[in-house]
């Protein structure tokens, strides 16, 4: 039946709602990064005043982002119910503020280490892209 289905270009419902709540989940993630790195202190506006609006922006966000990841949840469990029961393994997430942050922590950390690293190299003149090459640093 599926094959059927397939060849006249429709899906059947959970087919439907499972592409949904995928689309929603990474649309959650990517909110949840953005409203992250907007937390963090850039080097334009780093006075007090700035540290709290950040801080109330991210708690405003979070609380948003959390609500949203309740209302996934619901969607995710009622996926759950109306898939096919050969397919109950397919589909068993459920999002959770603690992870996902972690998650966008050890990201975040990750490419401050790398920029960081790729710094340090510059300022010794080491070429990334043809580790043959060593290249002096131009005195300024």
């Amino acid at each position: 039946m599926h094959g059927l289905l397939q060849r006249h270009g429709l899906r059947p419902p959970w087919i439907e709602r499972m592409h949904e709540v995928d689309a929603e989940v990474k649309r959650i993630r990517m909110a949840l990064e953005r409203a992250y790195r907007a937390r963090c202190p850039c080097s334009s506006d780093d006075t007090p005043e700035a540290a709290v609006r950040r801080a109330q922006r991210w708690e405003a966000a979070a609380t948003e982002l959390r609500a949203q990841m309740r209302q996934v949840n619901r969607r995710i469990d009622e996926f759950n119910l109306m898939k096919p029961e050969r397919l109950d393994t397919v589909f068993r997430l459920r999002m959770r503020w603690e992870f996902e942050l972690a998650h966008v922590e050890r990201m975040v950390r990750g490419e401050q280490a790398s920029e960081q690293e790729g710094k340090s190299k510059a300022s010794f003149g080491v070429v990334e892209q043809n580790p043959e090459t060593i290249t002096a640093p131009v005195p300024g």
